[in-house]
């Protein structure tokens, strides 16, 4: 009797749950496999890859404004675009970095012809952010997922193996074979809510609706003047070799497309911008850039805005972005200025 039963325990455990654990991820895997057209979006960054790969080609543009979360602010709620020119908000936020406005805009070209100008507005720290780790993994590897792109992206980290636990065999076997059982969200939770039209990317690449106040109303907007005492911040601004060979790929593409590039400092809280002028990381970071840009035959123009606009710090509602209402408007109305002056 006891051989009846050790023969029944043997045969569940080495034939019946490891048959039952196979038709589980079979039964995932076939889910996942017939929502693949649909893409998990979890962010921003997804939506706007989600939005370019739903694009008809497009036969010209006049710019792409690219830039952090401190620009996304403005430009998903006002209308940047200066009269009569044709052109695409990519703005992200610095977990991507530009690395991953880079990966976008090879991304876009596979759906356009070359713009005429790539304008990047942006905080300094924005250019020379690589994303580590899970930041990594969700604004990187996970949106730009394709052979290529991940050939792409491995060109910008070291081979190196991060701090895993491998020695463990399930965590082995998640990391090789990344079946969708470990990772259901990504691979069919937010793919289904895309599918079902939950999701909506059509305003994704688009600037916001909202006119840009014009000086006069501007100056009869009400600003706060709540003073925020934050601890002294600074954002890295390192000229890595990860950097270098990014700058180089980018500016490289961009002379291919003859494309003109401006880069445009967004502001910054008064007392981190004497901070950088004193270090003088911004012109050691500004002379790395027109260096390689003469060194790639392309034309690149640099603009100041903490220069021309000095902006305190009861502007900023954090250490970075600006203060809804005034300080926000008074942006958006210094950077429309300068795009029209970029085209005419």
């Amino acid at each position: 009797m006891r051989k009846i039963k050790n023969k029944k325990a043997i045969t569940f455990l080495l034939f019946k749950i490891p048959f039952c654990i196979l038709m589980v991820i079979i039964f995932f895997e076939l889910i996942s496999y017939s929502i693949r057209d649909y893409r998990a979006i979890r962010h921003g960054l997804d939506r706007k890859v989600a939005k370019i790969e739903s694009l008809n080609y497009i036969h010209s543009l006049d710019f792409i404004l690219f830039g952090d979360s401190v620009t996304k602010d403005i430009a998903d709620k006002y209308n940047l675009i200066p009269q009569n020119l044709k052109a695409l908000n990519l703005t992200t936020n610095k977990a991507s970095g530009l690395i991953g406005s880079y990966l976008l805009y090879k991304k876009l070209l596979e759906k356009s012809e070359p713009p005429n100008k790539l304008i990047i507005s942006s905080t300094p720290g924005f250019l020379t952010y690589f994303p580590q780790h899970k930041t990594k993994e969700l604004y990187l590897n996970s949106v730009f997922n394709s052979k290529k792109d991940k050939n792409e992206i491995s060109k910008y980290y070291s081979s190196k193996k991060q701090k895993v636990s491998y020695y463990k065999i399930l965590t082995k076997f998640k990391n090789k074979y990344k079946l969708t059982i470990f990772n259901i969200n990504e691979k069919i939770i937010y793919p289904i809510i895309n599918f079902l039209g939950f999701i909506n990317i059509n305003d994704a690449i688009t600037f916001g609706k909202i006119e840009v106040p014009n000086i006069e109303l501007l100056k009869s907007l009400e600003s706060n003047k709540k003073i925020i005492n934050y601890e002294f911040y600074e954002s890295s601004i390192d000229i890595t070799k990860e950097f270098e060979l990014l700058i180089n790929n980018f500016f490289k593409l961009l002379n291919s497309n003859k494309t003109e590039i401006y880069v445009i400092w967004a502001p910054l809280r008064s007392n981190y911008y004497e901070s950088l002028l004193k270090t003088g990381d911004l012109i050691i970071l500004e002379n790395f850039l027109k260096e390689k840009a003469k060194t790639y035959n392309l034309k690149l123009n640099i603009f100041d805005i903490s220069d021309a606009y000095p902006f305190p710090p009861i502007a900023f509602r954090d250490v970075d972005h600006l203060k809804q209402g005034y300080w926000k408007a008074y942006y958006s109305y210094i950077l429309k200025k300068h795009l029209s002056t970029t085209h005419y």
